[in-house]
């Protein structure tokens, strides 16, 4: 199970422990995007501290129906108890979690300020 919060500006987020190549370890808040279908997006920034492997470039279609193309790197997470190595756009949007990254969990949100997030691995 995985637990988190609703933030004063109604985002639902939770805390991810991400890994880069060298080993080094960051714990950062993730927004929960119901609406992005990835794994996880993360910054520029963070890709660059982490010094993530390059994977590819991927286009992707936004909200506005423009294309656009992401480059891709490996990132290794702490999930639900386990290390995964996933996929990750980056891109200056923050850090997101996907709804691929959700498959196979419930998701519960108490959408007012302080309320309960709750990702559940689904039997």
């Amino acid at each position: 199970m995985i637990i988190g919060k609703v933030n004063s500006i109604k985002q639902a987020v939770v805390s991810l422990e991400l890994s880069g190549s060298d080993g080094q370890k960051e714990i950062l808040e993730a927004v929960i995007d119901t609406g992005y279908d990835g794994y996880l997006s993360v910054t520029p920034t963070i890709a660059a501290r982490l010094q993530l492997p390059f994977r590819e470039t991927r286009t992707y279609e936004l909200g506005s129906g423009e294309l656009f193309d992401f480059p891709v790197h490996d990132v290794a997470i702490q999930w639900d108890g386990d290390l995964k190595i996933i996929a990750s756009i980056v891109t200056e949007g923050g850090v997101l979690i996907g709804m691929s990254l959700l498959s196979g969990y419930t998701l519960f949100i108490d959408a007012t300020y302080g309320g309960v997030v709750q990702i559940d691995s689904r039997p």
